[in-house]
């Protein structure tokens, strides 16, 4: 899905988690208990449409529920907010700037939102 947005300019990197633990920590003995999840960071070298995305609304849990709404359209699956909020909301408050938005896809996927990444 992201990738068909704007092949030439998106891209995504496995985060550590399920996946990376599996192989470095788990190794033969399997995945560790508490890591279900693939965590993984939808980056772009131009704009990033999903930060874009509703930008006409200025309250920031206003604006994270519009973008959750409109996730949960594209993908067809359930999506809630993710942890760690706290690094964007103070750049919202601070900068006025939505640079990073995770969440959580179908209870699997943690997906990070980033913002222009320079190459």
């Amino acid at each position: 899905w992201w990738r068909s947005l704007d092949p030439e300019h998106h891209f995504a990197a496995p985060k550590q988690g399920t996946l990376l633990t599996a192989m470095v920590r788990g190794g033969d003995v399997s995945m560790m208990p508490w890591d279900t999840d693939l965590e993984l960071a939808l980056y772009s070298t131009g704009a990033n449409p999903v930060l874009g995305w509703c930008d006409d609304v200025l309250d920031l849990q206003d604006r994270r529920s519009c973008v959750l709404r409109q996730l949960q359209e594209q993908l067809q699956m359930p999506i809630k907010r993710g942890p760690d909020q706290f690094f964007s909301q103070w750049l919202y408050e601070t900068h006025l700037t939505f640079a990073k938005y995770r969440v959580n896809v179908d209870m699997v996927f943690d997906v990070n939102f980033e913002s222009y990444v320079p190459l």
